[in-house]
């Protein structure tokens, strides 16, 4: 049974970059999800309402300074429940007008002064009549999901906070953070706030230890809000292998891929080799982009380059036309009459 909502919660303990990202369809269903038995040494999100202290733990250890909480009872329960039924969790698509963030770059600097009719959109192989968004009309939201295992310590731990800070700053008025940190388990430090000097003091707060939850810890960062008009970026640091989520990589790639956020990765180089295929898979998927910090010394510019992806993105508005099928639905993007490289989401789900 999940925890209730407002009872005290307890982390549950256990024992210029490249840009990698290409364009593809999006991720299959895959195999089913593998659920560890209880018992088990996989521990992750899923078990931590259910659980008060660890296997082989004398006593739960206490929540940080500040209190860090555990994910929400209903985004628990929904990990639970898609556990349980063995499949990818499903995000509903409330599909009207349907709004498509778009790159352009050329010779791998951002193209600007394009208007609505420089782009040629393509739904299900339909050509779409399209509007474009303006700039102040489109406000992002981001939620930081911040790898905190021991590999993230002394002087990467000073980087990556220093990192995340500009990128904090670099948000305007009326823009919202989110904050997510994982390790043996996954805290929402902070949900989605106006208040980014609230998410500093989470962020100043936080140390780390244990292991890595990362898939786990991606999809509840997707999980955090239900698509709508707002703009929603995820930006995810990690510097090593997962090795205590729950969720297969399909699963999270499926949930990725009905998700309306804009997914960056920013991978620290020589450490993530096994995980590389998840990220970059996990940010196509969604028209992100991954970049690789050649040291923690790059850590803050990766992040720099994240933000200045986010504000120099084209939005898309269409109402399909032709192509209004429930199902998955394939998007191809190009220029017209303009020459540069393109880079958006694969496609969306229609549920009605």
């Amino acid at each position: 049974m999940a925890r209730q909502p407002g009872r005290a919660a307890r982390p549950l303990p256990r024992a210029r970059g490249r840009d990698r990202s290409r364009g593809g369809p999006p991720a299959g269903r895959g195999e089913p999800g593998r659920v560890p038995a209880p018992g088990s040494r996989h521990r992750s999100l899923v078990a931590l309402p259910l659980r008060p202290a660890g296997r082989g733990q004398g006593r739960s250890r206490p929540p940080l300074e500040g209190g860090p909480r555990p994910v929400s009872a209903l985004l628990a329960s929904a990990l639970l429940a898609s556990a349980g039924a063995q499949a990818p969790p499903v995000f509903r698509a409330e599909v009207g007008t349907v709004r498509v963030e778009v790159s352009v770059t050329r010779n791998d600097a951002p193209l600007g002064g394009l208007i609505a009719s420089d782009f040629e959109l393509r739904d299900n192989g339909r050509p779409q009549e399209l509007q474009l968004v303006l700039e102040e009309k489109a406000p992002v939201d981001a939620a930081l999901v911040l790898d905190m295992s021991q590999s993230v310590s002394g002087p990467k731990l000073d980087a990556l906070k220093d990192a995340a800070r500009v990128f904090l700053d670099g948000l305007r008025e009326g823009e919202q953070a989110a904050l997510v940190a994982f390790r043996e388990e996954v805290l929402l430090l902070e949900p989605f706030t106006p208040d980014r000097a609230r998410v500093r003091r989470a962020l100043d707060r936080t140390q780390p230890r244990g292991s890595t939850a990362l898939r786990d810890a991606v999809y509840s960062a997707l999980r955090l809000r239900e698509p709508g008009p707002r703009r929603t970026a995820v930006v995810v640091f990690s510097d090593g292998i997962d090795s205590m989520s729950w969720l297969t990589p399909s699963e999270v790639l499926e949930a990725a891929s009905r998700s309306q956020a804009i997914v960056y990765g920013v991978a620290a180089r020589g450490r993530h080799e096994r995980e590389e295929p998840f990220l970059r898979n996990l940010v196509r998927a969604t028209g992100g982009r991954l970049f690789e910090a050649e040291s923690e010394r790059h850590l803050r510019e990766r992040f720099v380059d994240v933000l200045a992806d986010i504000r120099t993105r084209y939005v898309l508005s269409f109402t399909p036309g032709g192509a209004d099928t429930a199902g998955w639905h394939a998007l191809a993007v190009r220029l017209r009459r303009v020459r540069g490289d393109v880079l958006a989401r694969s496609g969306y789900w229609r549920d009605q």
